[in-house]
């Protein structure tokens, strides 16, 4: 279980730690566009300021980890 206090981007989220969590296969909309920027904000009202589990998967091109949600249905 984690805390995320945090939400970066439609698909990438920062816990309490620190560690940087892309969610996997999936891919948002880049921010900086009006879908973007409600990806992430749809993302944030799921999932920012609460304790999720996830089942963590590899490291992507970016060095984020790789993770699916598994305790919380995300829906936008």
């Amino acid at each position: 279980e984690v805390y995320v206090p945090r939400v970066i981007d439609g698909d990438t989220f920062i816990t309490s730690t620190g560690l940087r969590i892309r969610i996997s296969n999936y891919n948002a909309p880049e921010l900086g566009t009006k879908i973007g920027n409600a990806a992430r904000e749809c993302l944030a009202s799921n999932i920012e300021g609460k304790y999720i589990k996830v089942r963590f998967g590899n490291r992507d091109i970016y060095n984020r980890q790789l993770a699916i949600v598994v305790s919380h249905r995300i829906t936008c």
